[in-house]
């Protein structure tokens, strides 16, 4: 038998299997946990910003269509701001797709931002240095 159960990001796995080995009959138990990746994407425009606001996990399994989508918010945008106020979590992955929009940005002379993003997610913009290569803004009022 196995049995599913979600709580929040979290499907916990509980597999009971029966095995025969031809003399003996054995009973195995086992446990996993997966995490379900969830994000969501808001687009606005505020002073001349056009404002993506990434919203959940932004890991290896959200990244690929993550950046997909930032990419057509990218390509109509003048000057583009994430705001990750609403991000949960952020991975390496998540990060290669921040650093990709900046890179862009300043080689096509585009302005560029990043918004929020605080705990966890703080903690990693500061530990990969991305805080020091983008500007990193408390809130939209600071975008100029």
């Amino acid at each position: 038998w196995q049995r599913n159960v979600i709580c929040g990001t979290k499907k916990y796995i509980w597999i009971k299997l029966r095995i025969f080995d031809g003399t003996e009959i054995y009973d195995r138990e086992a446990a996993t946990v997966e995490i379900i990746s969830q994000v969501s994407y808001e687009t606005r425009e505020d002073n001349g910003w056009t404002i993506w606001t990434i919203s959940g996990a932004l890991d290896i399994n959200t990244s690929p269509k993550a950046e997909e989508e930032g990419q057509k918010v990218y390509a109509a945008a003048d000057k583009m701001a994430i705001d990750l106020s609403g991000l949960e979590y952020l991975s390496s992955a998540g990060l290669r797709v921040l650093l990709r929009f900046s890179k862009n940005a300043q080689k096509d002379g585009k302005g560029f931002a990043l918004i929020g993003g605080g705990g966890v997610v703080a903690d990693v913009l500061k530990v990969s240095r991305l805080d020091m290569m983008v500007p990193v803004l408390t809130s939209c009022e600071e975008l100029e």
